[in-house]
Order: structure tokens, then sequence, then C-alpha cells
């Protein structure tokens, strides 16, 4: 028999880093304060795709974030090449970060399948409190080929035109870990079913910075 080749058609993928707890307790300490009084923060409903009450920006920590995550977008594009596929000016403009906002997600709530502007996007979980087990045990799914209760899931086109989707299972486990995408890939955030507490999520969108001289 002829030896067989198999060849894979590159594509673009996420970053995932665990960050500790001392690179993430600025970020907590902004968080934790709009938790003690949602009343003291910048509403971002208006501008979020999320079917979530409390969505607020993030203004004291976004200097931080900025600085946190910038060297993850260097390590981004060593990998997968992706800035140079957007070069659609005549001139290179730094990346900043653009906005930042958290999402204080309850039990039923969701984020629709969405994309975002910009560059890249991240989340960050800060807290999450459900294991995925649980939510699939629990949840309306169960007897699904597909159960996704709790699930952080992308969309994307295949290589023949199809609709594909890969679900992260982002629970409890996943406390502490950022993952970073292009802006434009589509995904969103199914509900939970299992706690009465919050889920609780960073989120921000990188873009090139016209501002600058």
């Amino acid at each position: 028999m002829q030896q067989i080749e198999l060849n894979q058609f590159p594509n673009i993928g996420y970053l995932s880093v665990n960050l500790t707890n001392d690179q993430v307790t600025p970020i907590l300490d902004e968080v934790r304060e709009l938790e003690k009084d949602f009343t003291t923060g910048i509403v971002a409903n208006q501008g979020l795709a999320g079917n979530i009450k409390k969505e607020f920006t993030l203004v004291k920590s976004k200097e931080y974030i900025e600085k946190l995550v910038l060297p993850l977008l260097i390590e981004y594009d060593k990998n997968f090449h992706y800035t140079p596929t957007l070069r659609v000016l005549t001139d290179s403009l730094p990346i900043c970060l653009h906005e930042a906002w958290v999402n204080f997600q309850e039990k039923g709530e969701f984020n629709p399948m969405h994309n975002h502007s910009g560059v890249y996007s991240f989340v960050l979980w800060l807290q999450i409190p459900y294991h995925i087990q649980d939510e699939i045990d629990l949840g309306p799914g169960k007897l699904s080929q597909h159960p996704v209760a709790g699930h952080f899931e992308f969309q994307y086109t295949s290589s023949v035109g199809r609709i594909m989707t890969y679900a992260i299972p982002a629970d409890k486990t996943f406390e502490n870990r950022l993952i970073l995408f292009p802006a434009t890939l589509t995904h969103g955030v199914y509900p939970f079913y299992t706690s009465d507490q919050y889920r609780i999520s960073v989120s921000g969108n990188f873009s090139l910075n016209s501002s600058q001289p």
C-alpha cells in the first residue's frame, strides 16, 4: 500500500495561562469594591451583548491589566502570526487596552454568541461557583449530545464552510485562568444552574492606538 499523508490546514487558536494570586489581586480588589456596592460602578450593559444584569466598567485596574496582558499578545503572535494578517494601515500603530469590564453572572443568565471590536480580546475567570460535571448532571442538557451548561464556547468556520464549536469546561478549576483570542472570534457563555453565587469574569478589548504620534 502506498504511504498515506495527512495534512492539516493552519488555523487560529487561543492562548491560555494560569495567573498567580498576586497577579490577580489588583484586579480582584476593584472587583470586590464593586461587589460591596454596585451603585458605585459605571454600568457597561449598553455596550455589551450579555444577558447579565450586573456588568461594570473597570477603571482603577485598567492600566494594570494592560501591562499584565500585553506580553501575552506578543506570545500569541509568535505562535499564530495573527497581527500581520490585519495589515490595513500604511503605518504600524501600537496596541492598547481600549476597554475592560467585569461580569457578575447569576444563575440562569448567559452571554449569547457574539464577537468584539478591536484586535484581541481576553477573558479572565476570577470566581466560578460550580463544577462542570454537576452542571451536566443537574442541568437541562443531561441527555443532550452537546451538554454545555456552564461552559464557555467558541464558534468558527471550518475549511469546508461549516460552523464548528469548541466548548471550554470553565468551572471552579479555571479560577485565575486567562484566555486570549482574536476579538472577532465568535464566543458565548452558557447559563449555570447549581449555585446562587456569582460567576465573576473580567474581559477586555485591545485595539490599535491611533492617538499615539
